[in-house]
Parts: structure tokens; sequence; C-alpha cells
């Protein structure tokens, strides 16, 4: 199916709008109070990886607060944390993370050599795919434009 059919599917913009809006709502409403959403997204990490190589070594299940974390879990760079993304990568599983990554974004950052970057499916149902709707939503308010058939150049 190209891009041009989708778009001309019946209703298709008018339920790719409201997805948009649904979005922006419900991120407007779970962040309403910071402080808290950082509590609950800090637990939910915590929790749900502390069982793994990277937790287990750094007292994750210990983690409540942000002082925890920051002290269990040093700044560190990609060097740091390559070996276990590429047994990661090799299939090794349950090491930085209890879910396993469907993909692998390759950076070359500031040295230019390659590095992979594992998004793993939670990744993406609770943090990218939410944040990319929701983004959406400003274009759509001020230029509903945009929701029209895209045009061929």
């Amino acid at each position: 199916m190209n891009v041009s059919s989708v778009w001309h599917a019946p209703g298709h913009a008018a339920r790719y709008r409201e997805r948009v809006f649904a979005a922006r709502t419900r991120l407007t409403r779970d962040h309403s109070d910071l402080a808290e959403a950082q509590r609950r997204v800090l637990n939910d990490l915590v929790g749900f990886n502390a069982s793994t190589a990277f937790g287990r070594a750094h007292g994750l299940g210990r983690v409540l607060t942000m002082e925890d974390f920051r002290s269990a879990v040093p700044v560190r760079d990609y060097a740091d944390h390559a070996p276990l993304i590429e047994r990661t990568a090799a299939g090794e599983r349950n090491l930085l993370s209890a879910d396993t990554p469907a993909v692998y974004f390759t950076s070359s950052g500031s040295t230019g050599a390659h590095k992979k970057v594992p998004v793993t499916p939670r990744f993406m149902k609770t943090t990218f795919m939410p944040f990319y709707y929701a983004a959406w939503a400003p274009s759509s308010s001020t230029s509903p434009r945009c929701w029209s058939a895209p045009t061929r150049s």
C-alpha cells in the first residue's frame, strides 16, 4: 500500500488527527505534575529492569528516588555500555533491558565510529510513539491543511 492510497482511504486523516490529539491529551494529563511523572517513570524503569545484569550490578531493586538512582548509576559514555550492547546484539538477553531489542539504530556520534542504540518494543510503546503522535498536534492546530492528502511534486 502506498502513501497516497492510505491518505485517500475514507476517514484516514480524521482517525489520524484523532490519534494525534488523544496522544497530546494523555501526555498533558500524565505530565501535569512533572515531579510525580518523573517518579512514575523512574519506578517503572528500575522495577522493570532490576533483574537484568545491569540492574543487579547497580542495585536497581533498591532504587526508590532519583538520588538513589544517581548514587547507584554513575554517568557513563557509550564505551562503558558497549560490551553489554554488543552481547545483546549477539543474542544474549536480560543484560541492559528486560525487554528484547526489536531493532538497533546506529549513530556515528561525535567520534565517527558506528554505535548501536538498542530500541525495544516497550520504549516504542511507552515513549517514542506517544511523543511522535503528540508532536503533530501543534501543527494540526495551526495548519489544518496538514491533514489534507499529500501533494505530489
